[in-house]
């Protein structure tokens, strides 16, 4: 039940995006001037660095993230997010591998010309790994995630920002692990197009 409901959350991102797109003028017409239309919908593509600080019984890691997505009418931003870290047990041998695989919905808030602040909200599948750990068997396995996050981007032009942000992230219990939640601190590079 947990997997439709992921696959339907990034149905319904994309979706949203392909309905969302529509045509119309942001500026007048007159008998000489047609203004161009301003483009209600464009792309991004957002790689960024991440920091796990440790949690439940792993040590800190580091990884990647890479996020794609429309940003509609300029503040709404409908992304697919995936990430990619790995934390060593705290405790005697063995390693977890973590890879969040999300649809996202933030809105992009401008506090001055060129800084902004993006809350928001995120959910889809976690997919787990673990290897060596006495007790928890080294299998696959995928839980149900979900959580918010806060953003700020400082714009260098009206397509390149750079920005720094947070995430709190839930994760249910699935198999032999129990339900957590976890934080992810990155630094990011966005793309609009």
């Amino acid at each position: 039940m947990k997997k439709q409901i992921a696959i339907s959350l990034i149905a319904v991102a994309f979706a949203g995006t392909a309905l969302a797109q529509s045509s119309g003028y942001y500026g007048t017409q007159s008998t000489a001037t047609v203004y161009a239309p301003e483009r209600q919908v464009t792309g991004f593509i957002e790689p960024s660095a991440i920091y796990v600080p440790a949690h439940d019984g792993s040590d800190d890691a580091f990884g990647g993230a890479l996020s794609v997505g429309a940003i509609i009418h300029k503040h709404h931003m409908l992304g697919l997010d995936i990430a990619y870290f790995e934390a060593d047990y705290d405790i005697g041998p063995g390693k977890m591998k973590f890879m969040p695989l999300t649809t996202s919905y933030q809105f992009a808030l401008p506090l001055s010309k060129h800084v902004q602040v993006r809350p928001g909200v995120f959910g889809g599948a976690m997919f787990e790994k673990s290897k060596d750990r006495p007790g928890i068997s080294s299998s696959n396995r995928t839980a149900f995630t979900y959580g918010a996050s806060l953003g700020l981007d400082c714009t260098i032009n009206k397509n390149v920002s750079i920005g720094v942000s947070g995430k709190w992230m839930h994760v249910d219990d699935v198999k032999d692990l129990r339900e957590r939640d976890m934080a992810l601190v990155g630094v990011n590079f966005s793309v609009r197009f």
